[in-house]
């Protein structure tokens, strides 16, 4: 499962924490986590904030305007309601 943690200060949207792999298929197969990851990278590259990357881990800080970050966490809400055992999402006070 993907959980993603989604950061907030004072109802602004300020990054997020992606970690673990979905396991709906095998690795290179995994159409789930790679919508996931690519919204994920979508972000980082546009948005161009601090962010931290390895196997199965990614982090991301901004403390700019939110408005990208709202729109990636309704997308990641979407990926979340049509496969619910291998997304899950909280959101988190910073």
């Amino acid at each position: 499962m993907t959980r993603c943690k989604l950061l907030q200060k004072g109802g602004k949207l300020t990054g997020f924490v992606m970690e673990g792999h979905t396991g709906s298929a095998p690795a290179g197969e995994d159409v789930v986590c790679a919508a996931l990851s690519s919204a994920a990278y979508l972000v980082a590259n546009t948005l161009g904030g601090s962010s931290e990357v390895r196997d199965g881990y990614m982090a991301f800080h901004w403390d700019g305007d939110d408005t990208l970050l709202r729109g990636f966490a309704a997308h990641m809400e979407a990926i979340r309601d049509q496969y619910p055992e291998y997304v899950q999402i909280d959101y988190t006070e910073e």
